[in-house]
């Protein structure tokens, strides 16, 4: 299945609100008392050249957006988050397909494949 950036935003949205509620309870009001919640941050970042991540092969110089995946680490004082997860948005390039995919990738990989090139930067 292909989707868009904004639709797989939305659909992601509503699994966490699904998943925060109580089995065969679907009323928006009645949530658990302890769900387990993760936060999503997003980044944009510029690669000036070709890159190559395991699983994707060679992708083509771009802007591409970054999503990360973090849980609270529970039983202290202060909100601390562990990275759970990373992906990158891919745009689709077959000829007949159009949309955007998301892949889980390393996020020291990520930024290994940032590092190799200086003129590489984020945008936001």
């Amino acid at each position: 299945m292909i989707l868009s950036a904004e639709l797989l935003r939305a659909l992601r949205l509503r699994m966490r609100r699904r998943a925060a509620m109580p089995l065969g309870n679907h009323s928006p009001n009645s949530f658990v008392s302890d769900p387990v919640m993760t936060r999503t941050t997003s980044r944009t970042v510029r690669f000036t050249r070709p890159f190559v991540l395991s699983g994707l092969g060679e992708q083509p110089a771009g802007v591409y957006e970054i999503e990360t995946d973090e849980a609270p680490l529970p039983g202290l004082s202060f909100p601390v988050y562990r990275r759970i997860e990373t992906r990158i948005i891919i745009p689709l390039r077959e000829m007949w397909a159009t949309g955007f995919q998301s892949v889980p990738i390393s996020a020291e990989e990520l930024d290994a494949a940032l590092a190799q090139a200086p003129a590489n930067a984020n945008d936001r």
